[in-house]
């Protein structure tokens, strides 16, 4: 038989083509359906722009085909990312939030297919919870003007000026009842009338720069978000802490990639079950220490040459939670008690960052100061008393919009007297709820 002719063979190799294409395009249209036969998957109670007069909120929305579950996602307007706590509702289109802080939120909510795909989204929404809620003040700025530091409760009516530590290796331990803002992500509010911030060591970091960590290499270290807000806090008298962690290891930090993975347990969650982007480290041995300390310690030297008073060392509190290494209060103290050591080693003040199992007289007198999370909501504060006795400050938050955070009044019952309670957003990004001490709030930029 004579060989077919050329154009035949083209035309057979277009048909071939059409039809994987169609093939194709069939199997793209179940998902298609999905995303596009919902156009009005809305959120319908609260409406926009509203307020609800009730702190328990009910949250409505147009159901969607083929939506197995849904994720309500709920925050205050200063968190555009959401990384406030999210809701999993199986099957209902409704979800019930009690105890919503009185404030402005926006919220939106995905549709979820049996793979816990997402399959729609709801446009993003914005209304104000609570009962006469105060409008903000007029003027540009929702903070108070500064003035000597109250570190006194509002009660009080004795007012101090923050005494910053001296150059001649003084540590600062401040006493009981000591006013403090925590501000970790974004920009830093540089107005707010307190004794003590806490902010992002990284982000606080004033010029690009690199150093050595012996046996392991080279970090670089860009200009931070908040460079140059170190010397302007001290100008106004504040005492600057710096977070950095010690306990966990970030993925978003410089000198993460020296790391190595075997210390590198489970990834940390928050309370509510939400993932952190860092893993548990092996904290369990000098042995291990080795292996990752030396990054550390780098850290706290950057602390001192970038002028912070002292350091908040995170996630060191491995007993209790499931970090893939051996845990238990004993291994805990002794990773605590290195971390005091080497930031006292750099004339650093330090705090003991949660951790209430392994409080005792031996952590309480190698940390100047204590930082507490949600010591009220979990009736544990009472746990941070020796400090207190110790005439050591206690710094504690609480997150009255999470689930099962604490009333304002539970919040600042003063109980045990002294400890310095401020309820924050979870995502630690600028304002509070309330400050016990002051009876302030950066929320509305009102007193409640």
């Amino acid at each position: 038989m004579p060989p077919a002719p050329a154009l035949d063979v083209r035309l057979r190799a277009r048909v071939i083509t059409i039809v994987v294409c169609l093939i194709v395009v069939a199997l793209s249209l179940p998902t298609y359906a999905a995303l596009t036969s919902n156009p009005a998957f809305v959120i319908t109670s609260p409406r926009t722009n509203t307020t609800v007069v009730n702190q328990s909120v009910v949250f409505s929305w147009t159901p969607v085909a083929g939506a197995v579950s849904y994720r309500l996602q709920l925050t205050s307007t200063d968190d555009p990312q959401f990384e406030g706590p999210d809701y999993s509702i199986r099957s209902k289109s409704t979800q019930v939030v009690k105890n919503v802080y009185p404030m402005a939120y926006i919220v939106r909510v995905n549709a979820l297919n049996s793979s816990g795909k997402r399959i729609g989204r709801t446009p993003v929404i914005t209304f104000i919870a609570g009962k006469n809620v105060p409008n903000p003040p007029a003027t540009t700025s929702t903070t108070t003007t500064a003035k000597p530091v109250t570190t006194a409760p509002a009660s009080s009516t004795t007012t101090t000026t923050t005494t910053r530590p001296s150059n001649s290796g003084s540590i600062w331990v401040p006493k009981p009842g000591t006013t403090w803002y925590w501000h970790i992500n974004g920009k830093v509010n540089e107005n707010v009338d307190v004794t003590m911030y806490d902010i992002d060591l990284f982000d606080a970091v004033p010029s690009a720069r690199s150093y050595n960590v012996d046996g392991f290499g080279k970090v670089d270290i860009s200009k931070g978000e908040n460079a140059g807000v170190i010397d302007r806090l001290h100008a106004k008298g504040r005492i600057v802490i710096c977070y950095v962690d010690t306990g966990a290891a970030e993925y978003n930090r410089p000198d993460y990639k020296y790391f190595p993975a075997s210390v590198q347990g489970t990834v940390a969650e928050a309370s509510d079950g939400s993932q952190w982007d860092e893993k548990w480290l092996d904290t369990s041995s000098p042995s291990s220490w080795s292996k990752f300390a030396p990054l550390m310690w780098a850290r706290f030297d950057l602390a001192k040459q970038i002028g912070c008073d002292g350091v908040e060392p995170d996630q060191n509190n491995h007993f209790g939670n499931d970090t893939g290494f051996p845990e238990s209060p004993a291994l805990d103290q002794a990773w605590f008690l290195e971390v005091a050591k080497q930031a006292h080693a750099r004339g650093l003040s330090v705090g003991m960052k949660n951790g209430i199992e392994t409080v005792n007289s031996k952590t309480v007198a190698a940390f100047d100061w204590a930082l507490n999370e949600e010591c009220h909501q979990y009736d544990e504060c009472i746990d941070m008393k020796p400090f207190l006795d110790a005439g050591k400050a206690v710094f504690n938050a609480e997150y009255p919009f999470m689930p099962g955070g604490p009333s304002k009044a539970k919040a600042c019952d003063n109980k045990p007297s002294g400890i310095s309670t401020v309820g924050f957003p979870i995502e630690l990004g600028g304002g509070y709820f309330f400050d016990c001490l002051t009876g302030l709030s950066l929320a509305t930029g009102t007193k409640r």
